[in-house]
């Protein structure tokens, strides 16, 4: 997993329109289903933050935490509203379904004028359910 989240960190490094710095510090090899809800929220992330938040910096963190993983991206964006946020898009939606699937935790937080955060948690629990 850490080569495709790298992978993707390079792209946008090379186009030029933001910087990606990636932590990941995780190696244990996940399920298809976590591993690829996990990268397209990553993905979605990204993409939301270069679209609306005109950030020159996204952070993401992947490390192991209390045993489960734990996923944080960031950016240092504009940031938004938070109150009535359903009612935009259906990117959020989605990522909340894929972290749902995979049994996870996803907390949103953003601030007009301070950036976003998005911090995702599967417990091991449910890293390994069959």
């Amino acid at each position: 997993m850490s080569e495709l989240i790298k992978a993707e960190c390079n792209k946008v490094n090379t186009a030029g329109i933001c910087r990606i710095e990636s932590m990941i510090a995780y190696n244990k090899q996940l399920p298809y289903l976590i591993k690829t809800s996990v990268l397209r929220i990553i993905q979605e992330f990204i993409q939301n933050s270069l679209k609306h938040s005109g950030c020159e910096l996204i952070t993401i963190d992947v490390t192991e935490k209390h045993g489960g993983l734990s996923v944080v991206l960031s950016d240092n964006g504009r940031g938004f509203d938070m109150t009535g946020l359903q009612a935009k898009g259906i990117g959020l939606s989605n990522m909340k379904r894929r972290i749902k699937m995979a049994g996870g935790t996803f907390e949103l937080t953003s601030q007009v004028g301070t950036g976003t955060k998005l911090d995702v948690f599967i417990d091991h629990k449910n890293l390994f359910a069959s």
